[in-house]
């Protein structure tokens, strides 16, 4: 008889300031199928915005989309004043395009480069910026950079064949477009 895994636990945010934590004993349910095994443990646990960057994100993502973007800026901020990842300048220089602050956005996208903990999303999203203000040459850059991470992200792959049109670079647009 084999084992297997002994215990899993799964962590879920159930509101901005809570999140479940649930963990499964797979050892004692098999070791007693039929027992009355109190095999699942669950707790509510607060979150500390500061270690838990999904929740910092989601609470600015939640601001942000109810209009309150000072709040969701200063969310985001706060966060990366404590623990400062691409993630969240690249949540923040994405927020920023939103709002028309390019300049912004493309700081903070630049910021999350410079960290360089492997969030290759800013570079999916810093392209559409750079392609928006007509720097081609950067915006394939930057798709180049992402497509060798998601080689077939649907998004990240026409963007680069619409960047090589935008160019001129007619032979790479068209191999490029029909990996799409």
């Amino acid at each position: 008889a084999s084992v297997g895994l002994l215990m899993v636990e799964i962590r879920a945010v159930t509101d901005l300031n809570q999140e479940k934590v649930i963990q499964i004993d797979t050892f004692a349910r098999q070791q007693n199928p039929d027992a009355d095994v109190d095999a699942i443990d669950i707790d509510t646990v607060a979150v500390d915005p500061a270690a838990s960057t999904h929740t910092v994100v989601a609470k600015a993502s939640a601001n942000f989309n109810a209009g309150e973007w000072k709040v969701a800026e200063a969310a985001l901020l706060d966060a990366i004043q404590v623990s400062p990842t691409s993630g969240l300048w690249t949540t923040l220089g994405v927020m920023y395009y939103k709002q028309g602050n390019r300049d912004g956005a493309y700081d903070a996208f630049n910021k999350a480069e410079v960290i360089g903990d492997g969030d290759p999303s800013l570079f999916l999203h810093r392209g559409v910026l750079n392609a928006t203000m007509g720097r081609f040459k950067e915006a394939i850059e930057d798709y180049l950079r992402f497509t060798a991470v998601y080689p077939h992200h649907y998004l990240g792959t026409l963007n680069l064949g619409i960047a090589y049109l935008k160019s001129d670079q007619l032979d790479q647009a068209v191999s490029t477009l029909e990996t799409a």
